[in-house]
């Protein structure tokens, strides 16, 4: 230090002499390396670390009780998004026999069932497919955050339904009275045929990039319907959705036309969903000369939508006979509810739990020997 001190002078001119070397520590490396022994010391028994609890994942009750409390919060997440069936179920519209009111009940029925077990995407899609949707939207969240979800909360909304259709059609939805009324006019109210658009486009083989002309665009409606359209009879919804969107609005002499571009080769043509609506509904004819009256429903149905498919899911059957309706609720843990407004107070009762197999779509086609009427799917990939 007093070399550097003597150095230091130096270099700002208070001393006139040569600097002294002074050696580089980095540099000395011919110094024999110092040896430093080590020696562990258990502590005593009494001041041992303790282990964390969280380290072990299989032996351990901190861990556990973590995993638990996580799994509670996920099953708690999750039975928001769709209420367990004892819940949703314990309760609903009661028949009115001085109004009547089953056509009523078995479209709120179903639809608040759906509407329950889907999330927030699948609310707006449904909210604004028609003013009385987005209204049902209001009654069905009223219910689902009542504290009490009894009788008079579901009859009381059920009248607010009938007093929008009332006011629009006060002919075809009597308000009071016993009047009765068609529940597929009822959903073709709340979907209207506006959201159920297929259209039909033609493209070229070769890739020809082209503004298609009208004559090669056609648009039609995914029907509510299910009626005869050639000698062959389906076995099922699926089957008979299938042969529909293969011919629909196939010209006539549709191996003539040719691409407008290259007129090498003929136009192909594929039938698209401008929109997925979250619901759609299948009438069947009640006939019983009819060989469509018997069609099986199918657990799921696909229809592409701009090259992508989208799938729908049976959630729900309407029943007639008797000038009454009754309705069949199918829950997404795959238990069956039977609902009849007339009987048990309203209240759904548990029916049997579907593995959705087909050998169990024959048993939904009657109810309590009324005849399946209305077949309701919902959207799955909202």
């Amino acid at each position: 230090m007093e070399k550097l001190e003597y150095n230091t002078l130096i270099n700002y001119g208070f001393i006139t002499e040569q600097i002294s070397s002074v050696p580089d520590p980095e540099s000395e490396y011919k110094k024999k390396p110092i040896k430093i022994k080590t020696k562990f010391v258990e502590p005593p028994p009494h001041k041992r670390k303790l282990i964390d609890d969280t380290s072990d994942p299989h032996n351990n009750s901190l861990y556990k009780n973590k995993k638990q409390k996580l799994n509670e919060k996920s099953s708690e997440s999750t039975n928001e998004l769709c209420p367990e069936p004892t819940t949703l179920f314990s309760s609903g519209c009661r028949w009115d026999s001085l109004n009547w009111s089953c056509a009523y009940d078995s479209v709120f029925m179903s639809l608040y069932s759906i509407f329950a077990c889907h999330t927030s995407p699948f609310h707006h899609n449904f909210s604004i497919s028609s003013p009385i949707a987005k209204k049902l939207e209001v009654s069905f969240m009223n219910i689902l955050n009542s504290s009490s979800k009894n009788c008079t909360i579901f009859d009381h909304h059920r009248n607010n339904l009938r007093d929008e259709l009332h006011t629009q059609n006060p002919n075809q939805f009597r308000r009071f009275g016993q009047h009765g009324t068609s529940a597929s006019d009822i959903l073709e109210i709340i979907f209207p045929t506006n959201i159920r658009h297929l259209i039909t486009t033609a493209s070229c083989p070769n890739q020809c990039h082209q503004s298609l002309p009208s004559h090669n665009r056609h648009t039609t409606i995914i029907p509510s319907q299910v009626i005869d359209r050639n000698s062959i009879i389906p076995r099922n919804l699926n089957e008979y959705m299938s042969n529909f969107i293969d011919n629909i609005n196939q010209p006539s002499n549709a191996m003539d036309i040719f691409c407008d571009i290259c007129q090498t080769s003929t136009l192909t043509y594929t039938p698209l969903l401008i929109n997925a609506p979250p619901i759609l509904f299948f009438e069947l004819p009640m006939e019983s000369t009819s060989s469509l009256c018997t069609i099986l429903p199918s657990w799921n149905i696909k229809i592409l939508l701009l090259l992508e498919p989208f799938q729908y899911q049976l959630s729900a059957i309407i029943y007639l006979g008797g000038f009454h309706f009754t309705i069949r609720l199918i829950h997404k843990n795959g238990s069956v509810w039977k609902h009849n407004g007339a009987t048990n107070n309203g209240i759904p009762i548990l029916d049997f739990i579907a593995q959705k197999t087909d050998s169990e779509l024959e048993q939904l086609l009657t109810l309590e020997q009324r005849k399946a009427h209305i077949y309701i799917y919902s959207r799955v990939n909202s």
